[in-house]
């Protein structure tokens, strides 16, 4: 039996989708409540608190992009981050595509986007931290190190916490990965031990895996 490529493509749309959800169950801030990497929930919630527009602006995005292939999904999300209207969320957006790249396994494209995003939105605490993310996922661990610290900065100057405890275990784990034992040690003596299991990562992001790899 044929099977037309139609469906071949819808399935494979349904799978990526599946696999998506089940990643980010427990990605940064989402405390186990399903949602995909491509929305809005990527941005941390106090800014959508304070920014309906922003809110809106996502959300219509998620819903624009529902269903389509990835292709489809970037050239929609492109194209709003280049309307001058969409100016003041430009860098919101492109966690977006990065978050649509990265879930279709196109992790150096993520990295090169939030790397480049970064480097002009240095107090978005969102790019620094998938920048980090990513560059990590890449094996570039000391690469990441500076995009978590400033991360890491932004949360605690703002008193938001929505990365926070993310972004230590991720800089840990880098900070382990080259050796920087103290560092390491520094950034898990007060985190809980849960995994980051969405994280591409060998061993799993963990404290665990962090005080295995440091002796600890």
């Amino acid at each position: 039996m044929v099977v037309p490529k139609s469906a071949l493509v819808a399935l494979e749309l349904v799978l990526v989708h599946l696999v998506t959800m089940i990643r980010c169950m427990y990605g940064p801030g989402n405390s186990g409540r399903a949602c995909c990497h491509a929305c809005p929930h990527d941005v941390e919630d106090s800014d959508l608190k304070r920014n309906p527009e922003l809110k809106a602006t996502l959300t219509r995005l998620e819903k624009a992009t529902e269903g389509l292939s990835v292709d489809e999904q970037i050239g929609i999300l492109d194209e709003a981050a280049q309307d001058p209207a969409n100016a003041e969320f430009k860098a919101d957006i492109e966690v977006q595509m990065a978050g649509v790249l990265w879930a279709y396994g196109r992790i150096n494209e993520a990295a090169s986007l939030m790397v480049k995003r970064a480097d002009t939105n240095i107090d978005n605490n969102s790019v620094q931290y998938f920048a980090g993310q990513h560059l990590l996922e890449l094996r570039q661990f000391a690469r990441a190190m500076p995009f978590l610290d400033r991360c890491i900065e932004i949360e605690r100057a703002s008193g938001e916490t929505w990365y926070l405890d993310s972004a230590y275990l991720l800089r840990a784990y880098c900070a382990a990965k080259i050796g920087n034992v103290a560092q390491a040690r520094r950034d898990v003596a007060n985190l809980d031990d849960e995994p980051m299991h969405w994280v591409e990562a060998d061993p799993i992001v963990s404290k665990a895996s962090i005080n295995a790899m440091i002796g600890d």
